[in-house]
């Protein structure tokens, strides 16, 4: 092989290896999920409420079938309301997905009900105050993953009003129930009616 020859070969290989390189074509690199801002005007299309709302109709379908086990325990004169009725619902792997926790007053009532993901993570609150005055108000509150409030709705039903039915969940979900568990029912003189869970 002469000299000429064997750097004509040279140079039709690095040809051939510049045009591969020019051809090869890098994927575009997948971009973050980015979350979508929740708006009043939205907030119903929105993928994170979309998904919860799944989670919910779910969860009412296995309770309406009495595919989930439910328990029920019945307090008098405790967290000063003179009536507290708390229920829970397992499925059959033991997970709770669902629990209620009702309280009577006086003058009013408040029925809470807490719906749990896989996980076991509170992601969805429906809440309905009553009031001797006729007012019904519904108060319903959107969770995350991570338990952050994604979206809180308060509407007035029936009636001229409740003030300070739900002042305590505005701008705090410090008194929702995280864990069913820990949602105790205590103070002076706050005692079982039930001692045993009644199941059904």
């Amino acid at each position: 092989m002469t000299i000429r020859t064997a750097m004509l070969l040279t140079m039709l290989w690095a040809a051939q290896l510049l045009s591969s390189a020019m051809l090869r074509v890098v994927p575009p690199q997948p971009h973050a999920a980015q979350k979508t801002a929740i708006t009043a005007s939205d907030w119903q299309r929105n993928p994170e409420i979309i998904a919860i709302n799944k989670i919910v109709a779910a969860t009412d379908a296995a309770l309406k079938s009495h595919a989930l086990k439910t328990s029920e325990r019945r307090f008098e004169y405790c967290n000063n309301a003179q009536l507290t009725v708390t229920r829970t619902a397992h499925d059959s792997k033991g997970a709770l997905p669902w629990y209620e926790n009702y309280s009577e007053g006086q003058d009013a009532s408040w029925d809470f009900h807490y719906y749990y993901d896989s996980a076991a993570r509170l992601r969805y609150v429906s809440a309905t105050a009553r009031s001797t005055n006729g007012t019904r108000e519904l108060l319903r509150i959107y969770l995350d993953e991570s338990g952050k409030r994604l979206w809180k709705t308060d509407k007035l039903l029936a009636g001229t009003g409740c003030p300070g039915c739900f002042s305590a969940y505005v701008n705090s979900d410090e008194k929702l129930v995280f864990d069913p568990a820990k949602d105790v029912a205590t103070g002076d003189g706050c005692k079982e009616i039930t001692p045993n869970p009644k199941t059904k």
